[in-house]
């Protein structure tokens, strides 16, 4: 919780957790909040940090994380395969 409350205190005075741009440590800790998150979903929304979950919505909602969450069918021994990148 302390960790979330210094990310909400970044994120009351910016869109982003150092400033007005996305930079890679929005990139490298959105996994973790998400993941957080899910874990007691009705918690976190609870918690009293709207600015990070706003963020974290926003993330949610961007096409960069609907491209990188593709979802594949499970490799079978018997299928071909999926060729990265795909077209």
């Amino acid at each position: 919780e302390h960790f979330l409350a210094a990310l909400e205190k970044r994120l009351n005075n910016n869109p982003f957790l150092f400033g007005d741009r996305i930079t890679l440590a929005d990139i490298a800790i959105y996994p973790f909040i998400r993941q957080f998150a899910n874990t007691d979903r009705a918690w976190f929304d609870a918690a009293p940090c709207p600015a990070l979950q706003a963020w974290l919505d926003a993330r949610l909602d961007s096409e960069l994380f609907k491209r990188s969450m593709k979802k594949f069918s499970v490799w079978q021994p018997s299928t071909v395969g999926i060729v990265f990148p795909d077209a």
